[in-house]
């Protein structure tokens, strides 16, 4: 299988960091994981075929943190939040910041996937719309709180989500 592009995760939770490298790795891109920000911003700015899923919360540099630093190096590589908060005020600084989607962990494979297609192609674009936050419905837990309204992907639950 070619290369598809280069996704860096960032997140200092060793068991998150190997199931999204593996996740990520399994659908053929270039997979880096590292331990926190300061280990990503070591290895040097990624390249131009590249983004990054990120962890919200870290210990020394958290990911907001982090896109902001990238902006100042003069690095657009996209990035993805991922976060165990369901905090408004945070997805609100992740889209002043640049992200290109945000969700809650645990985070819905197929989704994340979508997001990295999107952030490394452009096409199709998946359902990374900004809209206000609100608590998901229970088959949409996991979903990207960017996403725009559309029916829910557990098809059969009863549980469409409804556009405002």
């Amino acid at each position: 299988m070619a290369v598809k592009g280069t996704v860096h995760v960032v997140d200092d939770d060793a068991s998150v960091r190997r199931g999204l490298g593996r996740l990520i790795k399994a659908h053929g891109y270039d997979t880096h994981v590292f331990a926190s920000a300061r280990e990503f911003l070591a290895k040097g700015l990624p390249s131009d075929n590249s983004c990054l899923i990120v962890d919200v919360l870290m210990p020394d540099m958290g990911g907001l943190q982090l896109q902001e630093e990238l902006t100042r190096l003069g690095c657009s590589a996209p990035v993805i939040f991922v976060t165990a908060l369901h905090d408004p005020h945070i997805q609100e600084r992740a889209k002043l910041v640049g992200a290109v989607g945000f969700y809650q962990k645990p985070v819905d494979g197929d989704a994340l996937l979508d997001a990295v297609k999107w952030a490394l192609t452009g096409d199709p674009k998946p359902e990374l719309g900004m809209r206000k936050l609100k608590r998901p419905k229970p088959c949409c837990a996991r979903r990207s709180v960017f996403a725009e309204a559309g029916a829910c992907r557990r098809a059969g639950t009863g549980n469409e989500e409804k556009p405002d």
